[in-house]
């Protein structure tokens, strides 16, 4: 299987002249359960955990950034979860009302 667009034209550059580089090795720990899907989407597209990751770090390398968005949820806040625990605190000294979840379109 081939690899399209930009990932395979920065993997191929580097490697082609690969010989001018030092080679590093990294060695880091993952869960076993992200490592293993990894591999299945690696397998299906025909490439290695390896070559994945190295298109990885060219991609960050060559834009100085994540190449994709990190984010996250809002729900997760500080001051959500304050809120959160007042309420919880106010059902569990009887000072609220306890109702069902209503979901809105």
């Amino acid at each position: 299987m081939r690899i399209d667009n930009e990932y395979s034209l920065n993997y191929n550059l580097l490697y082609q002249f690969k010989e001018d580089f030092d080679m590093a090795q990294i060695s880091m720990r993952i869960d076993d359960d992200i490592k293993k899907r990894a591999e299945e989407v690696c397998d299906a597209m025909g490439i290695t955990m390896t070559t994945a990751i190295t298109l990885y770090l060219v991609k960050l390398g060559n834009e100085m950034r994540i190449p994709f968005e990190v984010s996250v949820d809002p729900f997760n806040s500080t001051y959500n979860q304050k809120i959160l625990r007042k309420s919880i605190n106010q059902l569990e000294n009887g000072e609220g009302i306890e109702h069902e979840i209503v979901e809105v379109d």
